[in-house]
């Protein structure tokens, strides 16, 4: 006779877990939206604020100069700045651009260590500014400056501003869409966080062109036995590949790949020397697409093909010994 089931509480084989909530957005009090249409725009501002809000400028579009606790940081389209709440800001200047900016409040300090940092906003997170605004627009009533406003789009500049309080809630705002507006910030610091933080730890963010300069030849020093590219090294640094090719160039004279070619080379000529590679070993081992490109380099660097530079070198040891 089979014996009848015995019953049993769930909760007796599981532990029950409390998520973890590192950044929690716990309100946003301001929303501005800023479209330029003609690149030639430009628009100079004179204000000084100090906010007891944290705020995230993205600028999508042109480029814009932010005067962040004293210190004047370029901004162009991809780039984001933090700022913590108390902390002195000032946009001072814009050139054809477009750009989203919001305040809000939030429980973790997570983010500070990017207070005042340039950082490259990362594609999969750009989609959530236009959902924020989408969801802001349809929730609260514009603040209206129909003198500035007017003289805004006689520059060919539009300007949508909102605060969102209480009061400014319009009747028919659909459902969840404060919650929504929370969740789609929660999401933007949380990937920006997630992105740079890593780096924070080990090292600071190079903030001038000298740590800009080293901070790359690091990298590359790194990769000599690898491979690494532009883009690459723009992913890796909160700078666009304009900056970071000009402030290498001022530093070092000459192109990021042109340096790394030099670095690849200097040990490719260890290795000849030595004797214990062939051509195509070290071609290889220094992660060449193949070694045709490998004496391609190898030539235009040293003014002679690896095997030329191998013979002349075996001679050289000859008249040595």
């Amino acid at each position: 006779m089979a014996e009848p089931y015995s019953s049993f509480n769930v909760s007796d084989l599981y532990t029950s877990l409390s998520l973890e909530r590192n950044i929690s957005i716990n309100e946003m009090t301001f929303l501005s939206r800023t479209t330029c249409d003609n690149s030639e725009i430009e628009f100079s501002r004179d204000f000084l604020a100090i906010i007891g809000y944290s705020s995230i400028l993205y600028v999508d579009k042109g480029e814009l100069d932010y005067m962040h606790d004293g210190i004047m940081i370029t901004l162009t389209a991809g780039d984001a700045i933090l700022t913590k709440a108390g902390v002195q800001y000032n946009i001072i200047y814009e050139r054809g651009v477009s750009y989203y900016f919001i305040h809000f409040a939030m429980e973790s300090n997570a983010i500070n260590f990017l207070n005042g940092k340039k950082v490259i906003m990362p594609n999969e997170l750009k989609k959530y500014f236009v959902k924020i605004y989408e969801e802001v627009s349809s929730s609260f009533t514009e603040i209206e400056d129909p003198e500035n406003d007017s003289k805004l789009r006689e520059q060919g500049i539009s300007r949508h501003n909102y605060y969102l309080k209480e009061a400014d809630v319009k009747y028919d705002a659909p459902i969840y869409s404060q919650q929504y507006i929370c969740a789609y910030l929660e999401f933007i610091m949380m990937g920006i966080s997630r992105r740079y933080n890593e780096k924070e730890i080990n090292e600071k963010l190079p903030c001038n062109e000298v740590d800009i300069a080293s901070t790359i030849v690091r990298l590359l020093e790194n990769n000599v036995f690898g491979r690494i590219s532009v883009t690459d090294i723009c992913l890796k640094l909160p700078y666009c590949k304009t900056v970071l090719s000009r402030e290498f160039k001022k530093a070092y004279g000459c192109t990021m790949m042109r340096y790394y070619n030099e670095l690849k080379l200097a040990e490719a000529k260890k290795m000849v020397n030595e004797g214990v590679y062939t051509i195509s070993e070290i071609s290889e081992m220094l992660m060449f697409s193949n070694v045709y490109d490998f004496s391609r380099v190898f030539k235009r660097l040293e003014g002679c093909s690896p095997s030329e530079y191998k013979k002349r070198s075996e001679s050289n040891q000859k008249i040595k010994c």
